[in-house]
């Protein structure tokens, strides 16, 4: 692992720009789809928020787990180093 600083920095960089974009996303999506209802009552919105809420929180635990994935080939790649 400490062998390859540079290439875990960077793929820590990656992960946390697509974690963000991924959550950016989906939030701005789900406010494009939810502005229709403008004029609805909050307890009518309330379902959809909280599904693209959970939409959200999952697409970046996704990412997480990948990134997890990610730091564990590098920890445990190489081999005979």
């Amino acid at each position: 692992l400490l062998a390859r600083p540079g290439s875990l920095v960077l793929a820590g960089l990656a992960f946390a720009l697509a974690g963000v974009a991924a959550r950016l996303s989906v939030e701005g999506l789900g406010g494009a789809m939810l502005g229709f209802a403008r004029g609805a009552p909050a307890s009518l919105l309330l379902g959809p928020q909280l599904m693209l809420g959970a939409l959200a929180a999952f697409a970046a635990a996704a990412l997480d787990v990948w990134w997890l994935a990610t730091v564990a080939s590098f920890a445990c790649g190489g081999g005979s180093d």
